[in-house]
């Protein structure tokens, strides 16, 4: 029986300096954590920016 050969997922890539290294892509599960954890980081930005416009609209809201 024939043994099954590995994919080689390394990637050469030459670097404006001359430099060549090698970088091994992230897989599809390895992608979607990123942007699960990058989606969570927008809300929670977007949660404190909300609040603190939002007090802010009020704080001025109050002193006219």
């Amino acid at each position: 029986m024939a043994e099954a050969k590995k994919i080689d997922t390394l990637q050469n890539i030459e670097l404006a300096e001359g430099v060549e290294i090698r970088l091994r892509p992230a897989g599809a599960l390895v992608r979607g954590w990123a942007f699960l954890l990058d989606l969570l980081f927008r809300g929670i930005w977007f949660l404190v920016l909300s609040v603190v416009t939002t007090l802010f609209g009020a704080f001025v809201n109050a002193s006219v």
